[in-house]
């Protein structure tokens, strides 16, 4: 899209100043947590206390959507044993990397289906004992999959769309568009 409107404004002319330096303010404003005033009801006032309730203080930066706030001390403890009050299971160990979160799991009675300490998101797969399994949400929007076992070992995986992986690639080219143009235009020049 960027590549596209550049091409259409002279390369020296002030439309681009113009263009570039409203691209930096809509880019600043969209950082910006600060209270804003709102008159419509179709939109939320932000302010930092909202963005307080709804970010996670833990170690991931993670926003929360708002039907998790009862369940934010949950999600900040990824405890499996809290999402799960009504089974008596044990979690053995809890293991996090780049974009995985591994949850050991035992209990004396079978495991129907196990409340997951993680908001669901897409692109979330979930592997139970290295076979991914389907993922269902409870009224929390907390990750909810079948065990059916005594025991498991749960791996909660995060992989790009197919949107965003076409959305990098697109803002990659754009790059590469601009670079190319800002070569030759001061070749020019």
């Amino acid at each position: 899209m960027i590549t596209l409107i550049l091409l259409l404004i002279p390369s020296n002319g002030p439309l681009l100043k113009l263009y570039l330096k409203l691209l930096v303010i809509s880019s600043s404003l969209a950082l910006n947590f600060s209270s804003i005033d709102v008159n419509s009801q179709n939109m939320i006032k932000i302010s930092s206390q909202n963005y307080n309730k709804a970010s996670m203080s833990c170690e991931t930066l993670d926003y929360i959507p708002k039907k998790a706030y009862v369940v934010k001390p949950i999600l900040e403890s990824h405890s499996v044993i809290q999402a799960n009050k009504n089974l008596a299971i044990v979690q053995d160990q809890r293991s996090t990397s780049y974009n995985t979160v591994n949850y050991e799991i035992k209990s004396k009675n079978n495991i129907s289906n196990l409340v997951l300490p993680n908001v669901y998101y897409p692109g979330m797969h979930v592997y139970v004992n290295n076979r991914e399994v389907k993922i269902k949400q409870n009224q929390h929007q907390l990750m909810v999959v079948p065990v059916n076992s005594k025991s498991a070992k749960i791996s909660v995986e995060y992989q790009k769309t197919k949107l965003q992986i076409i959305s990098g690639c697109i803002s990659l080219f754009t790059l590469i568009g601009m670079i190319i143009y800002l070569v030759f235009s001061k070749r020019k020049s």
